[in-house]
């Protein structure tokens, strides 16, 4: 029972970070932006795929992978963004959208559709919670 409860913790402390992302981006650019999910998967495999195919330690990569995130989301804002903040908001949706299919497009032709995963990070024995 209480590792269910845990889990469940643990799961809805990531929903609540998504949500919380996607209001920040709200309230601070007043677009909706569509492309948001798919540019933490992106982000997702970039940093595997510095650490399983360039072989750098996980956590190097997971900073080099927020570096890359931010940078990917000034690139976003500077030039999807900005230039069509003047035009509606079903505008910028569509760009959003746009966004969105071409980091998925992306993402399949550069690493695939098939299964990754990522080395594990913690070893050892399981402790168990009764």
């Amino acid at each position: 029972m209480i590792n269910q409860i845990l889990l469940g913790l643990s799961t809805g402390a990531m929903y609540s970070l998504v949500a919380i992302g996607l209001v920040m981006m709200y309230k601070v650019s007043g677009v909706m932006n569509f492309a948001y999910g798919n540019m933490g998967m992106f982000m997702t495999y970039v940093i595997w795929w510095l650490s399983s195919s360039i072989g750098l330690n996980i956590f190097v990569s997971i900073a080099l992978g927020i570096i890359f995130a931010a940078f990917m989301g000034i690139l976003v804002e500077r030039y999807g963004l900005r230039p069509i903040r003047h035009l509606s908001h079903g505008s910028m949706l569509i760009v959003t959208f746009g966004i969105l299919m071409i980091l998925e497009g992306l993402a399949v032709q550069l690493w695939g559709t098939e299964y990754k995963s990522f080395p594990e990070l913690i070893t050892g024995a399981p402790y168990v919670i009764r």
